[in-house]
């Protein structure tokens, strides 16, 4: 594979690697947010009929623990969806020979190790155990819960940085092996 088209692929799954990123956390976040929302503003008749049965609070409980379970699943998933991607991206950053896309790369993986190696799994333990658990008064597993997704989250954010650093590098060097080309292009004789 050329360096062009080795570049295009990397600039295309970097791409996929950066809007998954951004996907699930703005996804894990509106599962949340969304819970309240329905709870006081849906107009379906049914739903508002159902919760009603409900004690108070119930509902909220039960749709919280469904959102935590969606994004539980979604995060274990990405994570591994992510490893893949950077394994790919390392081994082809190795085939350019460009260190800076290698060390961008390795950063990436290295935080993805992390988080999925580590963070997540403690998150979902911690935050399994804290599924239907009363917050008043809040219980001492919830400073651990939010100092993981404190973590983790710091890491996703230096991850998806590293990640339009390494976007830019290859900008760079497109446009310097462009320059180059037509540098070249330009010094040959023009046959008559």
């Amino acid at each position: 594979m050329d360096k062009p088209v080795l570049r295009t692929v990397m600039s295309f799954l970097l791409g996929a690697w950066l809007i998954g990123t951004i996907l699930v956390a703005c996804i894990a976040a509106e599962n949340f947010w969304i819970i309240d929302r329905l709870l006081a503003t849906s107009v379906h008749p049914v739903f508002h009929k159902d919760v009603s049965l409900l004690p108070a609070g119930e509902a909220r409980a039960m749709l919280r623990y469904l959102a935590s379970e969606q994004n539980r699943f979604f995060f274990v998933w990405w994570g591994w969806a992510e490893a893949v991607l950077g394994i790919a991206l390392v081994a082809m950053a190795v085939r350019s020979r460009s260190g800076r896309l290698l060390l961008g790369f390795a950063l990436m993986l290295a935080l993805v190790a992390v988080t999925q190696l580590y963070l997540t799994p403690r998150i979902v333990e911690v935050g399994r155990s804290l599924d239907f658990v009363p917050r008043e008064p809040p219980p001492p597993s919830l400073r651990s819960f939010g100092m993981l997704h404190a973590a983790y989250s710091a890491l996703d954010l230096l991850k998806l940085v590293a990640g339009i650093w390494v976007a830019w590098v290859l900008l760079q060097q497109s446009k310097t092996e462009t320059k180059s080309r037509e540098t070249k292009a330009e010094s040959m004789p023009k046959r008559v």
